[in-house]
């Protein structure tokens, strides 16, 4: 089973929400409505983990994107660790959405 999960970590300085599983078409409606809940109840910067995402396509990606733009109205920053898939992660790259959000490698 490989469904999307999402595990939120308050820390002193930030809100970690560690993103499992398929981020992909079938899974983006719900991803948007979580993380927008998750992220409209703290007003710390955010960290999404998305290192142990194992699906992602441009639907998960618009996703992100859209959770970052929501995120930066409000003056909330917004950094992702990437996938640890290098195929995956290029996706960032290619679209260029890695000028407009912070991308940091996974380890």
């Amino acid at each position: 089973m490989n469904e999307l999960q999402m595990i939120t970590k308050e820390e002193q300085n930030d809100l970690r929400i560690i993103v499992t599983g398929k981020l992909s078409s079938i899974d983006a409606m719900t991803f948007k409505k979580e993380s927008q809940a998750i992220v409209s109840v703290s007003n710390k910067d955010v960290v999404m983990d998305l290192s142990h995402v194992t699906e992602f396509d441009i639907a998960g990606l618009n996703a992100v994107l859209q959770a970052h733009r929501n995120l930066k109205s409000r003056g909330v920053k917004l950094q992702v660790i990437s996938m640890l898939d290098h195929e995956v992660s290029e996706l960032f790259s290619l679209t260029q959405f890695d000028q407009y959000l912070t991308v940091i490698p996974a380890a």
